[in-house]
């Protein structure tokens, strides 16, 4: 309930300064860097509390399962 309060007061402040970055520099490069650099931030976050079992098993992971990603991101744009 703590988190839920702090992060919705925090809210109308990200919304600001996203808004601002769209206007010195277009909204489509703005929303990319927001999400791209929020998520190096968040895989920094969370990739020290992660078993890294995951990197060996890569290889055996069809190659079609990657597409997911591109998937998504089509699906958001659309």
């Amino acid at each position: 309930m703590l988190f839920a309060l702090l992060f919705g007061s925090i809210l109308p402040m990200t919304v600001r300064m996203n808004a601002g970055l769209g206007h010195a520099i277009g909204q489509l490069p703005a929303s990319v860097g927001v999400h791209v650099i929020g998520g190096v931030f968040g895989l920094c976050c969370v990739v020290p509390f992660v078993d890294r079992d995951w990197v060996q098993a890569l290889p055996r992971a069809p190659w079609w399962s990657f597409l997911g990603g591109i998937v998504g991101t089509l699906l958001v744009v659309l």
